[in-house]
């Protein structure tokens, strides 16, 4: 996903941290046998569309992340510190 400045008021890095959180979630979900976002959300009594966004790398709030990550089973340092580079 190519991100034009000039149409967005977050800075590169953040859209680029974003996406590695998106990344991180979907890499995470699929682990946990969810070959679909919308199962996992459903399953998890999650917001759909609002979960295939943070897969997306929209913003969320820190709060959104870690409910989260506790349907998955997965504590902030699990999440930061394996393969997020």
């Amino acid at each position: 996903m190519a991100v034009d400045p000039k149409k967005n008021t977050k800075s590169v890095y953040t859209q680029e941290q974003l996406l590695k959180i998106g990344e991180r979630l979907k890499e995470l979900r699929i682990q946990k046998g969810f070959s679909n976002y919308e199962n996992f959300a459903f399953s998890h009594d999650l917001p759909r569309s609002q979960y295939g966004r943070y897969e997306n790398g929209e913003d969320m709030r820190l709060s959104s992340l870690i409910k989260v990550l506790e349907a998955m089973g997965v504590t902030l340092e699990e999440f930061f510190n394996e393969n997020f580079k």
